[in-house]
């Protein structure tokens, strides 16, 4: 299964990963919560280093879901949410390693991996929008 694939030194902090995630899940900023895909850049060890992060879709959540809504797409293999029977518990967002789910209104919302976008066969947004290569789909 392919994934989404972060390279480091070939992000310039553009930020333009998470403008396009913003623009492909109809972002609101009064949800309260960061975008699925966030990204920016700290000082570590005296060097500046870029980070863009959002569900690395590792399925951890799947198993903690006490309603069973969260499933792995068989065709894509994207960790995807059926937020009709979602009630906001949060156990995924206690498990998540990378703070990806967010209770917005009361249901979990999270990256999904542009799922249908990779069913209609083109790249994440996030992927697609990145000017420099460092988000990849392989």
């Amino acid at each position: 299964m392919k994934k989404i694939v972060f390279r480091e030194e070939k992000c310039a902090g553009c930020n333009i990963c998470s403008i396009a995630c913003m623009d492909q899940n109809d972002y609101d900023p009064s949800w309260g919560t960061e975008p699925f895909r966030t990204s920016g850049c700290v000082l570590k060890d005296g060097k500046y280093k870029n980070w863009s992060t959002a569900c690395v879709h590792c399925g951890l959540c799947i198993d903690v879901c006490p309603l069973t809504c969260i499933s792995r797409d068989e065709q894509t293999g994207m960790v995807v949410v059926d937020d009709t029977a979602c009630v906001g518990c949060g156990a995924c967002a206690n498990e998540c390693p990378v703070s990806a789910p967010k209770i917005v209104d009361g249901k979990m919302r999270k990256c999904d991996g542009c799922n249908e976008r990779i069913k209609a066969g083109m790249l994440p947004a996030c992927v697609r929008a990145c000017p420099t290569g460092a988000l990849s789909f392989e």
